[in-house]
């Protein structure tokens, strides 16, 4: 794979490390797929949909391109409500942000040295935190693309960076070392968490951002206090790596998920450690769960090909949605929980609705596998693919 200014030294990391957070769920059994084509320059492309084609497909009309990355775009974010802004993160070593609308590149993120693993929006969305393989976190200005803050952690390998619910602390999860967390304000690290024996593969704040969960390749779910940086629960039970945790309130009660290559997702008190639930129904690996916008509804998809509606209260299965095909690597909620968004191994982005279980749309023109999809404010959608692409549609209402 080759692409203009690209210099990551392919052999500074495990093939494993180098994907994408979707392609590494998918592919943890497997190797890592070819990208397709030789034009490396990342296109943001935004469709229109109109009238129906043979079994619900629907041509998209091509508004505007955007290009600017030189290799594949790891990782997408939308910008909050009202606003066209995307950040991406890409193999080419940078971040760039977007506007969709007018179809500009409105800043490049550059100071990382190898390829930028994921991107989040702060709560306050006046910056951007950064996770990349050559080991550092970088907390960046989103107006200037100034650095504001980074975290070196040179021969590791950063995964992930979150942000608390308040904006005021950051943690990250690394191959090598503990789960760190820091004063996103100061810089200081607070915490350095150790307890799990394998790498941590996903990190998720309480609502209240005193408390951290953490999956990991061990098996094991943990319950972190932050200010103690004790281990409150270890919740065991997963029988294969935990790649997805979720948290959230359930009236005044704490719940979270954790989501497994074993197949299953299960529900726990994270104050006793008490398995609530245990989610059965998926015949493979699980690859994506998300959580509904009002919290009452879980949503999974896998190797299995379906895509799973949970009730989040008492663990029972709602729904099945049936994709055409095998390999659901993502499964996203709309704004208004009505709709799925799926992305999946056969280049295409599904619109389902989840009453129903109905399609509604499926958008076309990906040429690679589609790993991530999910919904802006405005009800759009947004994909990426090995394709080398970054697509905006607008599905048919």
């Amino acid at each position: 794979m080759s692409g203009a200014g690209f210099a990551v030294e392919r052999s500074s990391a495990p093939a494993a490390n180098r994907r994408p957070r979707a392609v590494r769920r998918a592919l943890t059994i497997g190797a890592l797929w070819a990208i397709v084509g030789g034009n490396t320059a990342v296109i943001i492309w935004l469709w229109v949909h109109g009238g129906n084609v043979s079994e619900h497909l629907t041509t998209g009309e091509l508004l505007t391109s955007l290009a600017g990355h030189t290799d594949w775009t790891i990782a997408i974010a939308w910008s909050p409500a009202g606003s066209d802004d995307i950040a991406s993160a890409s193999l080419d070593q940078t971040l760039r942000q977007w506007n969709a609308s007018t179809g500009n590149q409105t800043a490049i993120f550059q100071a990382h040295t190898n390829l930028v693993y994921s991107v989040r929006w702060s709560p306050d969305f006046k910056k951007l935190a950064s996770a990349s393989l050559d080991g550092s976190v970088i907390i960046w200005d989103a107006a200037t693309a100034k650095v504001l803050r980074m975290f070196p952690h040179p021969g590791d390998y950063a995964y992930e960076a979150e942000w608390s619910p308040s904006g005021a602390r950051l943690a990250a999860a690394f191959l090598y070392g503990p789960i760190r967390v820091w004063d996103s304000e100061t810089g200081q690290l607070l915490q350095e968490l150790n307890g799990h024996d394998s790498r941590v593969n996903t990190v998720a704040f309480s609502p209240d951002g005193r408390r951290l969960i953490s999956g990991s390749d061990d098996r094991t779910v943990k319950i972190w206090d932050l200010e103690s940086g004790e281990v409150l629960q270890t919740l065991r039970g997963h029988t294969w790596v935990v790649e997805s945790v979720l948290w959230w309130w359930e009236g005044w009660q704490d719940r979270v998920a954790s989501a497994s290559l074993d197949g299953t997702i299960k529900i726990w008190d994270p104050n006793t450690g008490t398995l609530l639930h245990d989610l059965v129904g998926h015949s493979a690996e699980i690859l994506s769960i998300r959580l509904s916008p009002d919290h009452s509804r879980l949503a999974s998809g896998g190797f299995d090909g379906t895509v799973r509606i949970w009730d989040s209260s008492t663990g029972a299965l709602l729904q099945t949605i049936q994709q055409p095909s095998a390999w659901t690597f993502c499964a996203a909620w709309s704004e208004d929980g009505s709709k799925i968004a799926t992305a999946s191994v056969d280049r295409m982005i599904r619109i389902w609705d989840v009453a129903s279980e109905q399609l509604l749309d499926t958008l076309v023109g990906h040429v690679g596998y589609v790993y991530q999809t999910d919904w802006s404010p405005d009800d759009s959608v947004v994909s990426s693919s090995e394709d080398v692409t970054i697509r905006l549609w607008s599905p048919r209402p």
